[in-house]
């Protein structure tokens, strides 16, 4: 699954419209800090690889396209 159809799943599961997102969009506008943290999770057991959260600043990954092009790099 890619990074994009993988993030759009998710936020389907926790009852987001993803019709209406666009890339600028920013996450914690639609799902809880704890969703957040499960949706990173969520990407490391999809893509067999721990993410590292330690090299990336909050601003990067806070909006819907940088999160999936974070995801896409990994």
């Amino acid at each position: 699954m890619n990074a994009r159809a993988l993030v759009l799943n998710f936020l389907t599961s926790k009852g987001v419209n993803t019709d209406t997102l666009s890339d600028e969009c920013l996450l914690m506008q639609h799902i809880q800090s704890v969703d957040f943290m499960e949706l990173i999770i969520t990407a490391e057991m999809e893509m067999g690889q721990e993410l590292s959260l330690e090299s990336v600043q909050i601003e990067q990954i806070s909006s819907l396209g940088g999160f999936i092009h974070w995801l896409e790099k990994a």
